[in-house]
């Protein structure tokens, strides 16, 4: 993956750690995350971290908007 990153842009991306390998994870997403951080250094100098977070679905019924508003009761 490195030596494609380096012929696209003529830089060398350094050694990256290897990020925490997990059953979800996919490989899309470690090529990824390995692109943002080069870029990142590439761009900026600076030294970045990729934090995840789990978004929930809430598909619970919000009631407020099963009721008609008062402009539409008029």
């Amino acid at each position: 993956m490195s030596e494609l990153y380096r012929e696209a842009y003529g830089w060398e991306p350094p050694a990256t750690d290897a990020p925490e390998r997990t059953a979800t994870r996919t490989m899309r997403q470690y090529i990824k995350g390995w692109i943002t951080e080069w870029d990142m250094r590439r761009l900026t100098g600076d030294v970045t971290r990729i934090v995840e977070d789990e978004i929930t679905a809430n598909y619970s019924e919000d009631e407020s908007l099963s009721t008609p508003s008062e402009e539409e009761g008029e």
